[in-house]
């Protein structure tokens, strides 16, 4: 099984320098390149960092879609 077993999907691995000498980096997108509902889980700390903050507004814009997601 891999990450690309649900059909409609593709990804890519790369070495970003987090990690030694291993992949750490992952871009997972829909092979169409159109967005699709998607869910995200969320700090639930008063003082979140301002990533989280822009990802939840983003999210909320757009209602609730993404066409791809970055994994580190």
């Amino acid at each position: 099984m891999s990450i690309t077993a649900a059909q409609g999907f593709v990804a890519a691995g790369c070495h970003a320098g987090i990690k030694r000498r291993k992949f750490d980096m992952a871009l997972i997108a829909t092979d169409d390149g159109r967005p699709v509902p998607c869910a995200a889980v969320f700090t639930q700390n008063k003082f979140a960092a301002p990533p989280v903050e822009l990802d939840r507004a983003t999210l909320q814009a757009n209602g609730g879609k993404a066409a791809a997601i970055i994994v580190n």
